[in-house]
């Protein structure tokens, strides 16, 4: 379920205490009922190479996240206008398959 916070630093404050309870957050780029043009790619299993591969063959990443150490989800934009649900989750199945991501944490 999506929303969009009101109040930021209530949010996160709410957010915090939740994750300290054992609740996972996951934040995204919201554009509601569409893909705001950006795949999310879980790349837990990637080689230790693989933001510099990315690079390389132009899909260079706007955030990179380190979970914990040697895991990693990185932010890719890939279009400027909002896409249509299921050619996003296609999208990031196919950089999953390149990066050897996780094909069931894309979209």
């Amino acid at each position: 379920m999506g929303f969009v916070a009101k109040d930021p630093a209530a949010t996160v404050g709410f957010l915090l205490i939740r994750n300290r309870e054992g609740f996972h957050a996951h934040i995204w780029p919201y554009a509601q009922n569409q893909n705001a043009g950006c795949i999310l790619l879980d790349l837990d299993w990637a080689a230790p190479s693989v933001l510099k591969t990315m690079r390389a063959n132009g899909h260079e990443p706007c955030v990179v996240l380190q979970t914990t150490p040697g895991h990693l989800q990185a932010w890719i934009h890939i279009s400027r206008l909002p896409l249509e649900p299921d050619r996003a989750t296609a999208r990031g199945k196919q950089l999953a398959c390149i990066y050897r991501g996780d094909l069931a944490s894309t979209g």
